[in-house]
């Protein structure tokens, strides 16, 4: 959980975003091209939102809104992303909202052996999902959706394991302590659902 407040109407600290160097939030954000899930095409992300949540506030209902990612390897140094921010009517039902991205490559070193090689690209590409997350949230920060009155809650869903038998757990670790560099926090599987929306998508 990122943060939270006692309900709707109140005035909550909004989390404090630490800058990532060496990385631009607005350079992501420009190569996703949002969505709904019937294909209807979002222009601008953060005012949709807004929107959103002000057609479909009233007096009892608080909202949740989720960041999660994750990707699919294509071979050959490539792989599909998919973003997905989850609009969450608490005890009312979610809209979901998400971006794919298509063929983006993925950095591995060279003078590895095959097998070296494939667990380095996994690891980089899975560290590319928790920076379209942190990315996101960076975005809607800056943006103060936050501050938005109905919303009560926000989590950073990440498609990394606890278990350590499975192979997304190798980054967990770092991937939290990088989270949290941010100044947000996350959830992981099993309690990642915008997640595992994003990997019916991918």
């Amino acid at each position: 959980m990122l943060w939270e407040h006692e309900a709707a109407g109140s005035n909550p600290v909004a989390p404090t975003h630490k800058l990532m160097q060496g990385r631009s939030t607005m350079s992501t954000l420009n190569k996703m091209r949002w969505q709904k899930v019937g294909g209807e095409r979002i222009d601008n992300v953060a005012q949709y939102i807004r929107d959103y949540i002000d057609q479909h506030a009233d007096l009892t209902t608080a909202f949740q809104l989720i960041v999660g990612c994750d990707s699919k390897s294509l071979g050959h140094n490539y792989a599909r992303y998919v973003t997905v921010i989850c609009i969450y009517r608490i005890g009312r039902g979610a809209h979901l909202i998400f971006a794919r991205e298509n063929k983006v490559h993925v950095y591995s070193k060279g003078g590895m052996t095959p097998k070296a090689r494939e667990q380095n690209m996994m690891k980089n590409r899975l560290w590319g999902e928790v920076y379209r997350a942190v990315d996101v949230t960076a975005y809607l920060d800056q943006e103060e959706i936050f501050y938005l009155d109905n919303i009560v809650k926000f989590d950073i869903h990440l498609d990394l394991n606890k278990k350590e038998m499975f192979r997304s757990n190798m980054i967990l670790d770092d991937a939290i302590g990088f989270v949290r560099a941010q100044g947000y926090e996350c959830e992981v599987k099993p309690d990642s659902p915008a997640a595992s929306f994003a990997a019916d998508r991918v």
